[in-house]
């Protein structure tokens, strides 16, 4: 039996190894309806059994109760089916051959053929077609999530020189911090008497921290956060990238100090500092070449063998006595670099392909590579010369507006979730579940 199944999408993995749930004859019934879906006990019992075996392998101690996974489990049911219903109303879908094609990548990363994967998944108590239909899903809502809030996304020169400068301008914000995070979430028109109680909310929960109880059982039991079964810890982040609320309070906190209830775009939040790291800056050097190429493309009338011997044609007249790049600009079907002799400028490690990296870094500067393949056709290359860069700030900027990518990402994603819940109808038919 496989440990664990890896989801190369959005939900991570889906797994089914203990259950926190466990009933015998349980009779099915709609718990909640969504607009013009519905929500079944059985769902949220599979979905509970599954985030109890990501928590068990993650070894989170101390374990949400089972009452925490159940709600938690709720919200994510509610989340997927309205991101779901969404991508239905807009055509939103995904092929049969997308879905094999991620099963069985999913299969090659834990060392699976298919068969082996589908008897791992009966041993776990998973249904196949029901793991297709989760894969399909998850591609679905990956999807729409990127129509609506990833490509939206947008990440200006100005904003990474703003934050490289808040980085370089004090030393606290030189710093990435790892916290506990409790979020009470404001509901969209939510009203002042609704806001007033969700903050007394915040601040009685602040007062059992300051009473002694435990920060990462209290993220469990109340916390609307992401990261509420795992206690509330987040990843490491920079403080930089913080938003300027948050990360002029945090510069200041020492080591376990816990800050809030204070109002943020998405509610009330308690933090806690658990540690803080610097953010060393290493000097990164690479050896780039400046290099040329030509590329003769395979089709229905070129054949594999056809653009070989054109390009060992064309290397013998090279050698010959012809220039490269005039015959690049004649015969290359790259037509970016055709019409530049072929040249491809400064080529940096990772920037091409594996096949066509390989064969650059055993090249020999001014001599010209025998005919290769990759998959965008057959090529032969001349590398013009080579020197040592210094990429740091290149580097630097990279990780910047990664960094920044994906706060606004993770920021927007809320909103969206909320918006869609807000102008949703949710009728809870079952309370109390257990």
């Amino acid at each position: 039996m496989i440990k664990r199944i890896f989801c190369i999408l959005f939900f991570g993995f889906i797994s089914v190894t203990s259950s926190v749930v466990a009933n015998s004859q349980v009779v099915d019934r709609i718990i909640l309806i969504i607009d013009q879906d519905v929500v079944m006990l059985s769902e949220l019992k599979q979905k509970a059994q599954e985030n109890f075996s990501d928590l068990r392998q993650k070894k989170i101690n101390p374990m949400p109760s089972k009452e925490q996974i159940l709600n938690r489990s709720l919200n994510q049911l509610i989340e997927e089916k309205l991101l779901l219903a969404e991508a239905n109303r807009q055509g939103i879908t995904a092929d049969e051959r997308l879905v094999s094609q991620n099963i069985t990548n999913i299969a090659k990363k834990n060392n699976l053929n298919l068969t082996q994967l589908k008897a791992a998944l009966i041993a776990d108590g998973k249904d196949f077609k029901k793991f297709q239909t989760d894969i399909y899903n998850q591609i679905v809502i990956q999807r729409i999530l990127k129509k609506e809030v990833v490509n939206k996304i947008n990440v200006s020169d100005s904003e990474i020189n703003q934050y490289l400068s808040l980085q370089d301008s004090a030393p606290s914000k030189k710093k990435s911090v790892k916290l506990f995070h409790i979020l009470i979430k404001i509901p969209k028109n939510s009203s002042a008497n609704e806001i007033k109680e969700l903050k007394n909310k915040a601040l009685l929960i602040r007062s059992k921290i300051n009473e002694g109880e435990s920060f990462k059982k209290l993220a469990q039991k109340f916390s609307d956060g992401e990261k509420a079964m795992s206690g509330g810890e987040l990843d490491w982040l920079n403080i930089a990238s913080l938003p300027i609320g948050f990360s002029d309070l945090v510069e200041k906190m020492k080591i376990n100090e816990v800050k809030g209830p204070f109002r943020g775009e998405f509610g009330f939040h308690i933090i806690k500092l658990k540690s803080f790291r610097e953010n060393i800056k290493n000097k990164k050097i690479i050896e780039r070449a400046n290099a040329s190429h030509i590329l003769i493309r395979t089709n229905e009338s070129i054949s594999n063998d056809e653009a070989k011997t054109r390009l060992i044609k064309l290397k013998d007249r090279i050698i010959s006595g012809d220039k490269f790049s005039n015959l690049a600009s004649a015969n290359s079907n790259d037509q970016a670099s055709a019409i530049n002799g072929g040249n491809l400028g400064w080529i940096s490690p990772g920037q091409m392909v594996p096949e066509f990296e390989q064969v650059l870094n055993n090249t020999k500067t001014g001599e010209i590579s025998d005919p290769f393949k990759t998959r965008f056709g057959w090529h032969i290359l001349i590398v013009h010369s080579r020197e040592t860069h210094d990429a740091t700030e290149k580097i630097q900027r990279d990780m910047a507006r990664k960094e920044i990518r994906n706060k606004k990402v993770n920021e927007a994603t809320n909103l969206y979730k909320q918006k869609l819940r807000g102008e949703a109808y949710l009728e809870m038919r079952l309370n109390n579940i257990k």
